[in-house]
């Protein structure tokens, strides 16, 4: 005959046995050639269950051993992405840095991987897990976490989707050198901004340098007003910061001088001779004349050199020609008012 164990029966046996029972559920046989079966038991050391399966006079027959393995059930490890949130937006060129928690409740975490789609980024092997990714196109992305516990068992966290934008930072424009002569003292600074994208920038003005520190009443303004300058060269730099936080950063020269200066500032002789000593007209403050017009004249009122924002460069030559010794004229107009200064220089050989 067939029979099955009623599981209904042995509900309140130990975890244990209801485990065993589970295992060996199955049909058994039994049969007897002279009389019908009465009971059948079933047997972990002691007796587990019957079934009233032993034959009509009390007969058994008992059979072989047989052996079942236990094992206990293995929970899957925990993993989730932390860092970035899903739908960050970042620009190009941004190093991004992937942090993920993995846990298991029953044994230990061996490895975390990142993945862009089926592509492997990297692996972290130790707490925190984290992965730096960068030099990424622009584009979208799905990345995803995955924890392989000690036992081998592995588990995909849910996506986190990234967009890389082919950003470009704002612009900042604080406009041209401003050159003063005392007793002029101040000026007013125009910045400007502009973004690629038109978004809304925040300005921002802070003194880099100079003789004093000046006053600044409304740094995050677009135009300053700067008063009471006194003699040397300042410089002030302008941040223009965009919605995503982009930055661009411009910076003037403010240079304040008096006429003494100036005059005194530019040599009155040079031996412009290739021996390599005093060969070229050099001014030891040529920041003081920064975007002047130089013009030279010999002594006929012709014009033998002119340029803007000069440097140091005029070798007493014309067009290629070298110049008779002798006396020559200069003027300088001063940017951006365009006064003039005047006076003399000498070729020596």
């Amino acid at each position: 005959m067939s029979m099955k164990i009623n599981l209904k029966t042995i509900v309140k046996k130990s975890v244990c046995q209801l485990i065993i029972l589970i295992v060996c559920c199955s049909n058994a046989f039994a049969s007897d050639v002279d009389g019908p079966i009465t009971e059948a038991e079933f047997f972990r050391a002691t007796t587990l269950g019957e079934d009233a399966t032993t034959d009509n006079k009390n007969a058994r027959t008992v059979l072989p051993n047989i052996n079942i393995s236990v094992s206990a059930v293995n929970n899957a490890p925990k993993v989730a992405i932390t860092s970035p949130s899903s739908h960050s937006i970042f620009p190009k060129d941004t190093v991004i840095t992937f942090v993920a928690s993995a846990s298991d409740a029953n044994g230990s975490i061996t490895k975390v991987e990142f993945y862009n789609g089926a592509v492997k980024l990297g692996e972290d092997v130790s707490s925190p897990y984290n992965f730096d990714w960068d030099s990424i196109p622009p584009g979208s992305y799905v990345i995803t976490a995955k924890a392989t516990d000690n036992d081998n068992v592995v588990t995909t966290s849910k996506p986190v989707t990234i967009t890389i934008k082919n950003t470009v930072n704002p612009t900042a424009n604080t406009g041209d050198d401003v050159f003063l002569t005392l007793p002029e003292n101040s000026v007013t600074l125009n910045g400007k901004g502009t973004s690629a994208d038109g978004s809304t920038l925040k300005y921002s003005w802070l003194q880099v340098s100079g003789p004093s520190t000046v006053v600044i009443a409304n740094p995050a303004s677009q135009i300053i007003d700067l008063n009471d300058l006194i003699e040397g060269t300042y410089t002030l730099e302008l941040s223009v910061t965009d919605e995503k936080g982009l930055t661009g950063i411009d910076q003037v020269k403010i240079t304040v001088a008096t006429d003494f200066i100036v005059q005194n500032a530019i040599p009155r002789y040079f031996t412009p001779n290739g021996d390599g000593v005093n060969d070229f007209w050099e001014w030891p403050q040529t920041d003081l004349f920064q975007k002047s017009i130089l013009m030279v004249y010999d002594k006929f009122g012709k014009m033998v050199f002119d340029t803007a924002n000069y440097n140091n460069t005029w070798d007493g030559k014309a067009d290629g020609k070298i110049l008779n010794e002798d006396a020559y004229y200069y003027v300088i107009r001063l940017y951006p008012k365009g006064d003039e200064i005047r006076g003399a220089v000498r070729i020596v050989r």
